[in-house]
């Protein structure tokens, strides 16, 4: 401000007063600019919360139905389609249960596995980690029989857990997550008496060092949901490569649960591109689709538009080439 002063001074000495009046037209023309200027500065839009928050859903104001609708068909393709064909398929484990009104019987705990030469387990030199059994063994004993050491983790079982069954299956009370905490879990097994656990839940790389850092060749994962979180920051990590160094299977159950929950258009497609990112990423690190069977003891589908998507499914991921 003082140096436009300093000017009009300036101005006012250079033209003399027989200038006088073209003077104040300039000094009225100068404040009324300088006015209105000031008023465009003040007038500009600040913003407040409910600007963020319009902010925040604008996202879901650009998506239209063909947007998510797109997103959640390529997840399905990622889960669906067969990327690389194993020949000798086998299924693994598995209780088989039967219901009377509909007079069917199905499998429940099966995983498949893919013993091709390149990839298949070799017996008494495989080593399986296995997260995520409640009350069933099946599968485990069944990679045990074959001739594979198996390590089993559950924070809901106590009474199969922290117990070494066979010689070569060590079940262990310990939950997986993308964090390390403890957790208190009211259980019951009875549905009437409840008993007061505290669970520890452990990253998948505090696993590793807690037990010495093992080879292993087959990761299995089924811990109801949290699968995501765990196989987000697996692939994220600097050191994800280092961490799946020798695995050859990953054997998932996936469940996109939030597909039958009460969310937005945004919800749904961040969750559909969240999915398939994280497969892509494993399939950087060289896992692809070889298996899949849709879960028999609770089907569910989600339907939008054309597309019928099931929530609960089983999954077989193989890594053919180890020099990704």
């Amino acid at each position: 401000m003082k140096q436009m002063i300093k000017s009009i001074k300036v101005f006012y000495r250079t033209l003399g007063k027989k200038c006088s009046g073209l003077l104040l037209a300039f000094i009225f023309l100068f404040h009324f600019a300088f006015l209105h200027s000031d008023q465009r500065i003040t007038q500009d839009h600040v913003p407040t919360k409910d600007d963020q928050f319009s902010s925040a859903s604008s996202e879901e104001a650009y998506l239209s139905q063909d947007d998510v609708a797109d997103a959640l068909g390529e997840m399905q393709r990622q889960i669906t389609d067969i990327k690389t064909r194993c020949h000798r398929l086998i299924r693994m484990g598995g209780i088989v249960a039967c219901e009377c009104q509909t007079n069917k019987c199905y499998t429940d705990g099966a995983k498949l596995l893919c013993f091709d030469e390149d990839v298949k387990p070799m017996p008494r030199a495989c080593n399986a980690f296995s997260f995520g059994i409640g009350f069933d063994l099946s599968f485990d004993k069944a990679l045990v029989n074959y001739g594979c050491h198996v390590t089993a983790f559950d924070p809901t079982n106590i009474n199969i857990t922290d117990t070494v069954h066979n010689g070569t299956l060590q079940a262990l009370t310990i939950g997986l997550d993308d964090r390390n905490y403890q957790y208190v879990l009211n259980m019951t097994f009875d549905r009437v008496n409840t008993e007061v656990h505290i669970a520890s839940y452990m990253t998948y790389n505090t696993v590793l060092k807690m037990l010495g850092n093992p080879k292993v060749d087959i990761l299995k994962i089924d811990i109801e949901g949290a699968e995501w979180r765990v196989l987000r920051q697996i692939v994220n990590s600097q050191k994800a490569k280092e961490l799946l160094k020798y695995i050859k299977h990953i054997l998932l159950e996936i469940h996109l649960e939030f597909l039958t929950q009460k969310v937005d258009l945004a919800t749904l497609y961040e969750e559909a591109v969240s999915v398939l990112e994280i497969f892509k990423s494993l399939e950087r690190l060289g896992f692809y689709l070889a298996a899949y069977e849709l879960n028999e003891t609770q089907p569910r589908n989600f339907l939008f538009g054309d597309l019928h998507i099931p929530v609960y499914r089983e999954v077989t991921l193989i890594r053919r080439d180890f020099s990704l």
